[in-house]
């Protein structure tokens, strides 16, 4: 009975040690291979939420080292692709404000140009209506000018009349003068 009671006892200290042993690797391979893990899902989480605020610590080697790696640089990638277009979309915020201001300038100086076409319509009109003018008075001065020398011409063949007259007097004249005498 007492071989048998310590035969009991050794298998009962056997199981206690191996389920201590069983336990003790057990937290162990957690710690080594369950908590990196969980720790690189919730980095792994928080890059997919864009959230690069938190540095990534490389601490372990193996498998999970590389895997602490290629997040860590998964961060600096997104970091810099986020700064990227952060620039870029300065650069197209400043660009289209320059197109915005080219616009403006553009329907001013066309606003300018049609208020100074259409200053030129008028003037143009004047322009035509003076010239108008400017034609009929002419025509009518060539026609006065017409009637004037029609004037002139009756004049002078009135004159020659005259002067033709005159003579013939001068003559009759000096022939009564010389019956006369």
């Amino acid at each position: 009975l007492a071989s048998g009671m310590v035969w009991g006892m050794s298998t009962a200290l056997a199981w206690a040690v191996a389920l201590g042993l069983t336990l003790a690797i057990a937290w162990g391979a957690y710690r080594m291979a369950v908590l990196p893990l969980l720790a690189l899902v919730r980095m792994a989480n928080r890059l997919a939420a864009c959230d690069l605020s938190h540095p990534i610590d490389v601490r372990h080697s193996g498998i999970v080292g590389d895997l602490e790696k290629a997040l860590a640089q998964l961060r600096v990638n997104l970091q810099s692709v986020v700064r990227d277009a952060r620039d870029e979309s300065q650069k197209m915020r400043a660009s289209s404000n320059d197109v915005a201001q080219g616009n403006d300038e553009l329907e001013q100086r066309t606003e300018a140009q049609a208020e100074n076409l259409q200053e030129t319509a008028a003037s143009m009109e004047q322009i035509t209506g003076t010239v108008k003018l400017t034609a009929d008075s002419a025509n009518q001065a060539a026609q006065l000018a017409s009637e004037a020398t029609a004037v002139a011409e009756r004049s002078s063949s009135a004159v020659d009349g005259v002067a033709a007259t005159m003579v013939q007097i001068q003559q009759a004249s000096g022939r009564i003068g010389e019956i006369t005498q």
